[in-house]
């Protein structure tokens, strides 16, 4: 997907460099362009299919913000007309090419486990745009339609992390080096150290986490779509397994406050008990493996490395809905039952898993991080099932809990 736009994320100083390129020759941006054809489309679709979702109405003023309030789609669509810019969050719940992009995006730069990536698109006429910000994600700003002119500025902190846990925002300086107050950037330093670019439709820039923009639309009407990426830190990683570990401990599981809140652990010395974790901490981290830093645990059952037996050919029938097998001239099918919102994701399973014809076997957690929760039960027994039949080849049970 990104191969197809001209991104490039071998090189070493990716994702913290920006980029910016052409993607007009790009499957991608011909899919987009059609299922989006106008912004008025965009807002007929969010009122179609995401009634209670509401569009940011933004007005600026030079850099900064004026005015800004969130407004049902339909109202949304006459700001527009009066000179707005619109923001629609959560985009890939609307349109299903968007959906299937990020989820493509998200696979290729390791972005595999639950996270708050999203689409977004960004609607504004001529003269309007994006105020001054700097944003704490990364983003691949993919322009639509229109033309748009961008100023951007390096980061003025080190590192943009958004310290989102309540507990964090106590503290002054943070662990990177931001503060607890709104970061600003006076419009004269901007002015000084900003670069100028323009994007026309099918460019893109790559934006990462921190640098300080604006953008004001040159043309008639600008369409873009916004592919934020909000992966784990490393650390959000390890603290979350710790976390799933612990909890499997009922006295862990206890709430922090409330009658008998200063003995949480059910013991006179809470830092004892604390303490006396250490050990069984310890095991646990040096039991890990880097498919569970990676993917996180998955049940014994299905943890380990998956492969398509030689000679089977595994396929989709999408019309049916059904996992087609075909082996030594014999074919079967089995059938899934999905309801159709989940066939674009059982699709992209049985992809994953004939793939493994050409690579090899593969980690659980290749096949099943984007795996919808509903499907988890059943695809776990289809696992299971395949593999019990001689179709599905199983490689030992690294990660398994």
């Amino acid at each position: 997907m990104l191969a197809s736009l001209g991104v490039d994320i071998s090189g070493r100083e990716w994702p913290e460099a920006l980029l910016v390129g052409d993607g007009r020759d790009a499957p991608l941006v011909a899919e987009l362009t059609a299922a989006m054809p106008s912004v008025s489309a965009v807002c007929e679709a969010y009122a179609a299919r995401a009634p209670g979702s509401p569009v940011s109405v933004w007005t600026t003023a030079g850099y900064r913000m004026r005015t800004t309030r969130n407004a049902p789609a339909a109202e949304a669509r006459e700001a527009y007309g009066d000179g707005a810019t619109l923001y629609f969050r959560d985009a890939e719940r609307v349109f299903p090419a968007l959906a299937r992009a990020l989820a493509a995006i998200r696979a290729e730069v390791g972005d595999v486990l639950p996270s708050r990536s999203r689409a977004e698109l960004f609607a504004a006429r001529r003269g309007a745009g994006a105020h001054l910000h700097c944003d704490r994600d990364y983003a691949l700003n993919l322009q639509l339609r229109g033309r748009k002119v961008w100023k951007l500025h390096r980061p003025s902190f080190e590192h943009a992390i958004e310290w989102s846990e309540p507990i964090w925002r106590r503290f002054d300086p943070r662990p990177d080096g931001s503060t607890w107050a709104v970061e600003t950037i006076s419009d004269d330093v901007f002015e000084r150290g900003c670069q100028t670019l323009t994007v026309e439709a099918g460019q893109w820039v790559w934006l990462p986490r921190g640098h300080w923009h604006t953008t004001e639309v040159t043309s008639d009407d600008s369409l873009a779509a916004v592919f934020v990426l909000s992966p784990d830190t490393w650390a959000d990683r390890l603290t979350a397994l710790l976390r799933w570990h612990l909890s499997r401990d009922p006295r862990w599981r206890r709430p922090a406050f409330g009658p008998g809140s200063d003995d949480l652990l059910g013991a006179d010395d809470l830092l004892g008990v604390i303490r006396a974790a250490r050990g069984d901490i310890d095991d646990f981290l040096a039991g890990l493996t880097g498919a569970e830093v990676r993917y996180g645990p998955f049940p014994a059952a299905i943890a380990g490395r998956w492969r398509v037996d030689e000679g089977v050919r595994v396929g989709f029938d999408r019309d049916q809905g059904a996992i087609t097998l075909a082996a030594d001239g014999d074919t079967s099918a089995l059938a899934t039952g999905a309801p159709p919102e989940y066939l674009d994701w059982l699709s992209e399973l049985v992809a994953r898993l004939a793939a493994t014809a050409r690579s090899g076997a593969v980690e659980v957690g290749a096949l099943l991080w984007d795996c919808p929760p509903p499907l988890m039960g059943w695809v776990t027994e289809v696992l299971t099932t395949l593999a019990d039949a001689g179709v599905l080849v199983r490689e030992g049970s690294v990660g398994a809990q």
